[in-house]
């Protein structure tokens, strides 16, 4: 019996281990920690709260996760230190949690730099930062300096049923 045990123990240990090293760890506060160097945040500046899903390549990155809407000054975020920037990204945003067809979905070709971006209700677009751009960084305070632009946003990519895309 305790063989087992060790077993199935050793089995969920190392599933456990291998999730850890591949996971994708989100933040969701107004302000980031200036001590960590995030390579993604999408801020939510619609009056409804949003859905994301984010995968590479056609493999998941994330579950679904919620954002809050834009009430007042504050606005809904999600950021991550933690996306490979140099591999292509699909950003899906849905309306509802279980929606199964996303209302946006935009694949981005970031080439190593950050993906800073805004969701407005209609458009998915790089943030600009308070000011039209001129204080150079987000809303949130990250440097826009190697910000993805409009040309690396492709809002009509989607995979087909073989993985690639179109």
């Amino acid at each position: 019996m305790k063989k087992y045990i060790i077993i199935i123990i050793a089995s969920i240990s190392g599933g456990i281990t291998s999730f850890m090293h591949s996971a994708v760890f989100f933040e969701q506060t107004q302000k980031p920690s200036q001590r960590t160097a995030y390579t993604f945040e999408l801020m939510n500046k619609s009056s409804k709260p949003i859905w994301v899903e984010l995968s590479c390549h056609g493999s998941p990155l994330s579950k679904r996760i919620g954002v809050g809407p834009m009430v007042g000054k504050d606005r809904g975020y999600l950021r991550s230190p933690n996306i490979d920037t140099t591999r292509h990204l699909n950003v899906s945003i849905y309306q509802f949690a279980n929606a199964t067809d996303p209302i946006k979905e935009s694949h981005i070709y970031a080439d190593g730099k950050t993906i800073y971006l805004t969701w407005d209700g209609n458009t998915l677009r790089p943030q600009t930062g308070p000011l039209l751009g001129l204080t150079s960084k987000t809303q949130s305070g990250l440097s826009l300096k190697n910000n993805v632009t409009i040309d690396d946003i492709d809002p009509h990519w989607q995979l087909n049923e073989f993985g690639k895309s179109d």
